[in-house]
């Protein structure tokens, strides 16, 4: 019987410390983003930031911030360059 294929999101790497904000913790334990949920007028977005630097635009959903936090990370340490989907 073929086992499972299990696939990682950088989902798993936030940490809902305080309600409505989730930290993004690196493999050593260190903070490297957060992203905020907040109501704007009558929509309901969340806010990404990359070491307290805000990262462009408003995300409609917690998977889509902490994939552009995610990539924002990775091309910190990379030359090659990343695309958040």
């Amino acid at each position: 019987m073929p086992q499972p294929e299990f696939k990682w999101h950088p989902l798993l790497n936030a940490d809902e410390r305080t309600p409505g904000v989730w930290t993004m913790v690196d493999s050593t334990g260190r903070d490297y983003g957060t992203v905020r949920i907040v109501r704007e007028g009558g929509a309901i977005v969340y806010v990404s930031e990359l070491r307290g630097e805000r990262l462009g635009g408003r995300n409609v959903s917690l998977r889509q911030a902490v994939e552009k936090v995610h990539a924002a990370f990775v091309r910190f340490y990379s030359n090659v360059p990343v695309r958040a989907r």
